[in-house]
């Protein structure tokens, strides 16, 4: 969810600055999340989260740490009473440090040994699993897909199979997305699983 906030927050940064037609030499992104500072750090082996890294370093946006106690965003999350809010210099002006030279800005966390060890130990338990889990089951492909056939009629041949009542010509344009997309997740399914 961290990571998923992080890819996020760099691509409405990207969708800003091209609207706004701002030349932007830095881009920071700043996350209390110290699970994903470790991520970001350790280049982890999950495809998922190594794909929506890359997609956030594309951006030229750097991932800064902030800690917790000091994350104004926070404030709007924990249940603030109004006139606390108010009163909250860091909500309405920002973090202090901003204004100071990045030297001086929060380092990443020194991760102890136990967080690095769990993680770790996470990891390899469910690449583990993930690959005993591979191993054991044998997919078999319920649409058959032809390399000679075009996409389009592919995606007929499997819709008329989802929809057995319809004919060719009665296919809408919702039925083929959901063949199209049937299709796919067979594939991925079939090809993952088959390594």
């Amino acid at each position: 969810m961290e990571v998923m906030g992080i890819w996020l927050a760099s691509k409405i940064s990207s969708f800003v600055a091209k609207e706004l037609e701002l030349e932007v030499s830095q881009r920071f992104i700043w996350t209390d999340s110290q699970i994903s500072c470790y991520w970001f750090q350790k280049y982890p082996k999950d495809i998922f989260v190594t794909n929506r890294m890359k997609e956030v370093l594309e951006t030229r946006s750097e991932l800064r740490f902030v800690p917790g106690k000091l994350n104004p965003a926070d404030l709007g999350t924990r249940g603030v009473k109004f006139k606390e809010l108010l009163k909250a210099d860091v909500w309405w002006k920002g973090l202090d440090f901003l204004r100071k030279s990045p030297e001086k800005w929060p380092k990443f966390p020194k991760f102890n040994s136990d967080l690095t060890q769990t993680v770790a130990a996470f990891v390899a338990i469910n690449e583990l699993h993930f690959t005993t889990v591979l191993q054991n089951v044998k997919v078999q492909r319920e649409f058959e897909v032809n390399s000679n056939e075009s996409w389009a009629s592919l995606k007929r041949a499997v819709a008329l199979q989802l929809y057995p009542n319809k004919t060719v010509d009665l296919l809408n344009a919702k039925e083929l997305e959901l063949a199209e997309r049937t299709i796919i997740a067979q594939e991925q399914q079939f090809f993952l699983t088959s390594k």
